[in-house]
């Protein structure tokens, strides 16, 4: 069973959200939609709160590839995420105190990679996980120059989607086809977890589960079931054996349950 409670998303708030312009409401103008093709290889964050770099690594990877602007090379999850932390730091007063494999904010996910650029993922882990971040490293302390040596810039706007907002899911799938990918952070749960090759998508959540913690994954995909509604997919990052070939599969229903922050890049 994995550690659902060490994923690291913590929910923006108010005034971390209004960073960046509201985007919607919008409508899709597709029945169906997919960057799959688009995306990298299937990611293994391990036990570790490293959802963060990792679902960002793929929602880049697949953002500038649907723009025609593929990045020089993928986006390391480790840097992704030390930039997010060391923000964390920043506003926690906790500079120059232990590390704490502690996650990150959306908002700070975003202003992390826009300031300091990206590193290229190399593979495998030092433990030989599909990542360079796993727990023999996610606690080593990084410089501000190690950040600021990275060469890939990123160049866009983040918009925020608001899930409270009416038509949130049309606004997503919109998103999505403009942009082929939406990064998302959501509670996930135990019947999260349990997503198979085959089986429905997840239809809603256990908020209340004891197990169950915010991650940052993102959408790459959406189709129209027979009544109309929207199911959504995309990339996980617990390796390419999970769920649907490394894919998760949720219903509109879960995304407006489900769903604490949602951000499309322009570029």
């Amino acid at each position: 069973m994995r550690d659902l409670t060490k994923l690291g998303c913590t929910p923006d708030s108010p005034h971390k959200a209004r960073r960046f312009a509201l985007h919607g409401p919008a409508t899709a103008t597709s029945s169906s939609y997919s960057a799959e093709d688009k995306e990298g290889s299937i990611l293994d964050q391990n036990n570790t709160s490293g959802c963060t770099g990792h679902g960002t690594s793929q929602w880049l990877e697949v953002t500038y590839k649907v723009a025609g602007k593929p990045l020089l090379y993928r986006p390391s999850p480790r840097g992704i995420y030390g930039v997010t932390r060391m923000l964390g730091a920043v506003q926690a007063g906790r500079v120059g105190k232990p590390l704490t494999d502690d996650g990150g904010m959306p908002a700070d996910i975003i202003v992390g990679v826009s300031t300091f650029g990206i590193r290229e993922l190399v593979l495998p882990s030092s433990q030989g996980f599909q990542s360079d971040l796993d727990p023999s490293n996610v606690l080593l302390a990084e410089t501000l120059e190690d950040f600021e040596h990275d060469a890939a810039e990123i160049i866009g706007a983040a918009r925020r989607i608001e899930p409270t907002a009416s038509g949130f899911v049309e606004t997503l799938c919109a998103a999505i086809e403009k942009t082929g990918s939406v990064g998302i952070g959501m509670f996930v749960d135990r019947g999260f977890e349990a997503f198979t090759q085959g089986g429905p998508p997840v239809g809603g959540v256990n908020l209340n589960d004891p197990q169950g913690g915010g991650h940052w994954i993102c959408l790459t995909s959406f189709r129209t079931a027979s009544d109309g509604s929207r199911i959504l997919r995309g990339p996980n990052s617990w390796t390419k054996d999970w769920g649907s070939a490394g894919h998760f599969e949720i219903t509109g229903a879960c995304a407006v349950q489900a769903i604490s922050d949602a951000y499309a890049l322009y570029l």
